[in-house]
């Protein structure tokens, strides 16, 4: 007697989801190739940095894969900066790296 195997069904990939996916790593090796492999706040350079996105993806999703409004942090920075701290990084962004906040500025209403 023979025994029979359950086989998981094939997982359908959704062809959206995977051009996004692409689209943003693209998107992300730009921009930290652009900032030199450098994370802007604190100035750590290493393997573990993102790319931050000072709009927020799901609000402005017309600026989702514009260079312009992306900055490289390591993942320090992007954590304690970006996820919690967000006055302290536009307060940075506006003193330090002022022709993004403009840039942000001049398209949305901040």
């Amino acid at each position: 007697m023979t025994k029979k195997v359950k086989r998981k069904p094939r997982r359908r990939v959704n062809k959206l989801k995977t051009e996004r996916a692409r689209k943003l790593k693209e998107l992300s090796l730009r921009v930290r190739e652009r900032d030199k492999l450098q994370c802007q706040y604190c100035g750590h350079k290493g393997k573990y940095l993102s790319c931050h996105h000072c709009l927020p993806k799901l609000k402005y999703k017309q600026f989702m894969y514009d260079d312009n409004v992306c900055i490289t942090l390591c993942r320090k920075c992007h954590f304690c900066l970006a996820e919690h701290d967000g006055l302290k990084f536009y307060a940075w962004l506006m003193e330090k790296k002022p022709e993004i906040w403009n840039y942000c500025r001049e398209r949305i209403e901040i």
